[in-house]
């Protein structure tokens, strides 16, 4: 089986961490845990940067962050990547010149960086 990378956006792990519901009564707390029993099961990994760190550290004190962390880097399956300045330089270049919602477009353009890894 291919070995297959995710880089989860924060409000995945807040999900899970939180056990949080959506609209409509979604259970995205359970929807969020799914995807982390599936990539543990498929031996997947799971990339993270310092944007994820940093977000989740508005939400949450450090020791909260270290522990959503520390639980899947025992599994060994979290692999920290950097975001180089010069790559955020240029999605916000690229996102300025956009119609659409500029958030979500550098969020992609950081994915797709993030893929060549």
């Amino acid at each position: 089986m291919v070995q297959k990378s995710f880089y989860l956006d924060s409000c995945i792990w807040r999900d899970h961490y939180e056990n949080r519901t959506g609209q409509k009564g979604r259970p995205l707390g359970e929807y969020a845990a799914n995807l982390f029993m599936k990539i543990i099961k498929d031996q997947s990994t799971i990339l993270f940067s310092d944007l994820i760190v940093k977000e989740l550290k508005i939400a949450f004190d450090n020791e909260d962050v270290e522990d959503m962390l520390r639980i899947v880097s025992l599994l060994k399956i979290l692999k920290r990547i950097e975001i180089r300045q010069e790559d955020q330089i240029e999605a916000k270049k690229i996102a300025s010149k956009r119609v659409f919602h500029r958030e979500m477009f550098y969020m992609q353009f950081l994915l797709e960086i993030i893929m060549q890894f």
